[in-house]
């Protein structure tokens, strides 16, 4: 047994070696990136952002996003993180079969370099690190977690009612910026104009099997012709209830976006209509609905009640390509719902589910649904590296 912990022991200093550089470099989204960049920011997503060691420090392993293989490069940042240059004895590898060394592009800060890479298969997750040369060794400097994705074709179609006006928005380009960062691509299909009623003012439920009212049946039954696999984002005057901006039931096909109670600000109305979008594509969820005690306002996330947060999670970039994996009938209307958040109303234990099961969320977005009294259970997930 002694000799059992001596090997382990070594093993564990032996890795602990591996991080033992002299300097942290760390690897950060370029200027007007189009792809996705995600860094650990809200202590309730902490489990879901790996920390390691690194040089006797903390560091925090962001996700980083690429077309996969033969569909596009990226650029990337890395950033020496004390005073002096980051020079030849730093060297960065994109650890595709086989890893390759990648080249250095100088920028006008001498502490940092842009790097250029491309993916591998679609949902493949691979390293990408930073070492320092240390004579005839290497030590980790740095590390990004590289996910690659296909493109994914999303059709919308804005739905005008007649005599509702809004500001002109370019929805194609503000509509990629926020969702190429999944490598989405929006296809936006010709405007149609309607005329209904501009103005929702029931917002009951209208039976079990639809997430829609009366009120909003009606003005869908006005859109003439319906094709599969587009999404109809409505424009109307107004809700009733001021608080709402927008309503979109999770994995449905149509969209309402309240006008008069999103407000003047071009910002606010593109968030709103990403946000619904992100319901009824993708299935999003609220983060108040996915962690419990969220109570945060004003962030950079679109599925946060905050005007004009864009910002979509490496979660929330695996839901998009498997928006499948989750069941919607039954979901409350609050779930497809923006709002001006006033209050947070604490939530169920994540994960507990009212069948007596117990649901685990993959890396990929989709459920793995156990007993809830299920015992012993490990779970491993990505690189697992302890400093």
């Amino acid at each position: 047994m002694a000799q059992l912990q001596e090997a382990l022991d070594e093993l564990q200093d032996a890795i602990e070696d591996q991080y033992n550089s002299t300097y942290q470099v760390k690897f950060f989204e370029e200027q007007n990136g189009v792809y996705g960049y995600d860094v650990y920011a809200y202590p309730e997503m902490q489990e879901f952002y790996d920390e390691i060691i690194i040089a006797g420090q903390p560091y925090r392993i962001p996700w980083v996003m690429v077309p996969s293989t033969g569909n596009g490069n990226r650029d990337l940042i890395a950033k020496k993180m004390n005073e002096g240059k980051l020079g030849n004895e730093t060297k960065i590898e994109n650890t595709l079969p086989p890893p390759v060394e990648l080249a250095k592009q100088p920028t006008d800060d001498e502490t940092e370099v842009e790097i250029n890479f491309g993916g591998n298969p679609h949902e493949d997750i691979h390293p990408l690190y930073a070492y320092e040369t240390q004579g005839d060794s290497m030590k980790i400097a740095g590390k990004a977690n590289v996910i690659s994705y296909d493109k994914l074709p999303l059709k919308v179609c804005i739905v005008n009612v007649e005599g509702v006006s809004y500001p002109e928005v370019n929805w194609k380009e503000k509509l990629d910026s926020i969702f190429g960062v999944a490598n989405v691509e929006i296809e936006l299909i010709a405007p149609m104009s309607i005329n209904a009623n501009p103005v929702i003012s029931d917002n009951s439920g209208s039976g079990l099997f639809s997430n829609y009212t009366s009120e909003m049946q009606d003005v869908i039954g006005e859109i003439s012709e319906v094709a599969d696999e587009v999404y109809y984002i409505i424009m109307m005057e107004s809700n009733v209830d001021e608080s709402k901006l927008g309503y979109m039931p999770r994995g449905k096909q149509f969209g309402f976006i309240y006008i008069q109670n999103v407000g003047a600000d071009k910002r606010h109305l593109v968030k709103t209509v990403a946000h619904e979008l992100g319901h009824g594509a993708f299935k999003l969820r609220h983060m108040k609905d996915i962690f419990d005690g969220w109570s945060h306002t004003g962030t950079d996330l679109l599925m946060e009640g905050s005007p004009d947060g864009t910002h979509l999670t490496y979660m929330e970039w695996g839901r998009i390509h498997n928006p499948e994996g989750d069941w919607d009938l039954f979901d409350d209307d609050e779930e497809g719902e923006h709002l001006l958040i006033t209050q947070f109303f604490s939530k169920h234990e994540i994960g507990l589910n009212s069948d007596s099961t117990f649901a685990f969320v993959t890396p990929s977005g989709g459920y793995i649904k156990l007993p809830l009294d299920v015992r012993n259970v490990v779970t491993y997930f990505g690189y697992h590296e302890e400093g």
